[in-house]
């Protein structure tokens, strides 16, 4: 019998953790039951079924006239990457699956392969760092990372970005061993492969120089050789760029490669709304996260785990003692610089931290694995079975109903027909529409609480609560932001602080969570960033109106509010908050009435390969 080499028993590792990692990222394929719950989803699926593929190469390349731009199909505004769209978009094609219904379920599945090559990479990445067992542990933490697992399961831009991303730091760190010219060439096509899935990921350029630098020395290579590899690899991220965004370019042909019109538009648009100059109501939830830490308890606490978090700054700290390597300062400086320039801007959501996952599990992992040693070793488990407890305790919200669906099935069970339900506006309405339940009529009615305070609104609040039975608010979006300005939403932070403490004659009829649980222990991470949960597993509450009710009580507690005359943008708005510190409303008392979703019967996993031997074998169906 042959003995196993080290290599063998790596690969079988490998093998191993990639395929938790695949069960972890492809359960709970249609965690939201059709309902197209996540917005930017949402709207990438609109335009993905909207697209179609051109009839020539020429045309591919006008943008003035391709189908597969989104601009001519009447979406102007589009800011995101348009690779990873038009690969969705080409395998549905392939698959026959491009309809509304079933193209986000190919994007999910794209999602989930491109993190998988993520993990992959951590372990590459790791290895020529710091040595087999430490690549090995960071392939095992970038499986079980949380922000990674959460978003394989939209179809967006992100793990396609964060995979094109890694590739890329992966061959500026060939590239600072052996300086040669196919490592630089590599970067540049996985370079432009990262500016076609997000435009901000131009960052990347400037880790490149200390790889340069770092071949020229330890290498001694000569520096005209690597000065023409560089001009290659910008040709190269140029030429591919060029191929994968070809509608930033005005066109209509290949050389013609002055901007295009709508796409610097788009990108100033979206540089206004994301640095809070405009005024716009998604923006709220930003108004005074404190720079850095914000966004650094987000990334370490939720997105990847407190104890990964605690060793990858620590891990850290122990590099820059010892200045282990230097290779690991691109490694390092590349997560530096992407974290520290959205961590300090007004918008610094959690998804845009996803391509230096790997670099945080690579050093987390280097100082506990990289030298043998019991204790070192064991410390080294706990870490990722800690992660692993984590993972598996955030992923129990794929194996459940999600909130909003387990609440519509709800009201059709509870609440009469003919009834009034009050939603809010920026918001998914509920109840949704579910195929497994007949019509029930109900009237709905909006509540336009982003609207600014005035008496109008005043007015129009008091009749719609007048009219209402119920009212549903299917996430924290509205009353986790707008209570944070009351300099110009007074009214609408009253009418929370009203209604959460039953004054205006509503109770708290049901309550709906899916937090993250290991068996009967629940994690509730209402205090996270919006984006980690009112996507895929929101707080919903539901509210009756009682006997109580009084049209005229109500006329009275929120006419006696002064109404706000302070407007500023949210950058700006800031100021005042951290000035004014208003505190949060707290939640009414719900353990009485919460309906914690149960797990789902039978396996997603067995349904996703259900729907994968359907899309590609009709005779399987």
């Amino acid at each position: 019998m042959t003995a196993r080499t080290p290599t063998d028993r790596s690969l079988t590792w490998i093998a191993a953790i990639l395929v938790l990692a695949a069960w972890l990222r492809l359960q709970g394929l249609d965690w939201d039951d059709g309902q197209h719950l996540h917005p930017d989803e949402r709207f990438l699926t609109m335009v993905a079924t909207a697209i179609a593929p051109p009839r020539s190469l020429s045309e591919y390349f006008d943008t003035g006239r391709s189908p597969l731009n989104p601009a001519n199909r009447h979406q102007t505004f589009f800011v995101y990457g348009t690779l990873p769209l038009f690969v969705v978009r080409w395998l549905g094609q392939w698959l026959g699956k491009t309809d509304y219904a079933h193209i986000h379920l190919v994007g999910r599945v794209l999602s989930a392969l491109y993190d998988l090559g993520t993990v992959s990479l951590a372990g590459w990445l790791g290895t020529r760092l710091a040595g087999r067992r430490v690549g090995l542990f960071a392939c095992a933490l970038v499986a079980l990372s949380v922000t990674s697992i959460q978003n394989a399961h939209f179809f967006t831009v992100d793990s396609a970005a964060a995979f094109f991303a890694t590739a890329a730091l992966c061959a500026l760190v060939a590239l600072a061993e052996t300086a040669s010219l196919r490592a630089q060439l590599l970067f540049g096509a996985m370079f432009g492969a990262t500016l076609g899935c997000r435009i901000n990921l131009a960052l990347l350029g400037v880790v490149y120089p200390l790889a340069w630098v770092c071949a020229w020395q330890t290498r001694r290579a000569g520096f005209a050789r690597l000065a023409g590899g560089a001009i290659a690899a910008g040709l190269t991220a140029a030429l591919v760029f060029r191929v994968v965004q070809p509608y930033a370019f005005a066109g209509p042909g290949f050389f013609d490669v002055a901007p295009a019109n709508n796409f610097v538009w788009s990108m100033r648009e979206i540089r206004i709304l994301a640095t809070g100059a405009a005024d716009y109501p998604p923006a709220v939830q930003w108004v005074g996260r404190t720079p850095i830490v914000f966004a650094g308890k987000n990334l370490l606490l939720w997105g990847i785990g407190p104890a990964w978090g605690l060793a990858a700054v620590g891990g850290v700290l122990w590099w820059l003692l010892r200045r282990e390597r230097l290779r690991g300062g691109i490694a390092l400086l590349w997560a530096a610089v992407l974290f520290g320039y959205h961590a300090a801007q007004f918008t610094a959501t959690g998804r845009y931290f996803l391509p230096i996952v790997p670099v945080l599990a690579v050093f987390a992992a280097w100082p506990l694995a990289a030298e043998s040693g019991r204790l070192r070793t064991a410390l080294a488990w706990l870490l990722v079975a800690l992660t692993a407890l984590w993972a598996i305790a955030f992923t129990a919200i794929y194996r459940r109903e999600a909130t909003r669906v387990e609440a519509s099935h709800w009201i059709y069970r509870n609440v009469p027909a003919g009834s009034v339900i009050a939603t809010e506006h920026w918001d998914d309405g509920l109840p949704l529409k579910l195929s497994d339940v007949a019509a029930v009529s109900y009237r709905s009615i909006e509540l336009r609480l982003y609207d600014d305070d005035t008496e109008s609104k005043r007015r129009e609040l008091v009749d719609q609560l007048a009219s209402a039975d119920y009212i549903a608010i299917s996430s924290n979006r509205l009353y986790r932001s707008i209570p944070r300005t009351p300099w110009r939403y007074p009214l609408t932070r009253r009418y929370y602080e009203l209604l959460f403490s039953g004054a205006l004659g509503f109770r708290l009829e049901r309550s709906f969570t899916s937090y993250p649980r290991l068996g009967p222990l629940e994690i509730a991470d209402d205090d996270a960033e919006e984006a980690f949960t009112v996507y895929d597993h929101p707080h919903v509450l539901l509210f009756k109106k009682t006997e109580a009710f009084s049209r005229k009580h109500v006329e009275e507690l929120l006419g006696a509010v002064p109404l706000g005359t302070i407007h500023v943008p949210p950058r700006r708005a800031s100021e005042l908050y951290r000035r004014m510190r208003p505190a949060d409303i707290p939640l009414p008392e719900s353990d009485a009435v919460r309906t914690a979703v149960p797990a789902k019967d039978g396996s997603s996993l067995s349904a996703l390969v259900r729907w994968l031997l359907a899309a590609s074998c009709p005779r399987c169906r």
